[in-house]
């Protein structure tokens, strides 16, 4: 099915954090508020900073592309993946620091050299394969 279709095609953003800055032109690109991303000290090391959270709430996402043309490393880019059904919708943000107590280092840019990101739509696979359609919400979880 992706085969078929076009080029530039946009379906659900992917972020490749070892090649984000931090710098948060996404999140203030979007007009809808859809992304949203923490920014730290990492405890080991002040100097570094790091980031805690970088969430994508797919189900909001207009697909305008807005954060796209801002990013200045080509960081976040939309796939063409579009199939993930879900029975909450909750479950459609996609959390690509999925754990905030292991911080993502910013990504320092070597002037005259491109970002070296990942292929478009190979970081978006495992996170979909491994969504369950009838995964209890979020919420759900913490009163069982």
């Amino acid at each position: 099915m992706a085969d078929t279709l076009p080029a530039r095609y946009r379906g659900f953003l992917e972020v490749d954090l070892a090649v984000c800055t931090g710098c948060m032109a996404c999140a203030r690109a979007c007009p809808i508020d859809v992304i949203k991303i923490s920014t730290d000290k990492d405890p080991a090391n002040p100097k570094q900073r790091v980031i805690t959270q970088f969430d994508i709430d797919e189900s909001k996402c207009m697909f305008c592309g807005l954060c796209v043309e801002a990013c200045p490393t080509g960081a976040i880019a939309h796939t063409r993946e579009f199939e993930a059904t879900m029975k909450a919708v909750e479950n459609l943000v996609f959390r690509w620091v999925p754990d905030p107590t292991k911080p993502v280092p910013f990504y320092r840019p070597v002037k005259g050299q491109d970002a070296p990101r990942a292929p478009v739509g190979s970081l978006i696979r495992p996170l979909l394969d491994g969504m369950v359609w009838a995964a209890p919400a979020p919420h759900d979880k913490d009163e069982a």
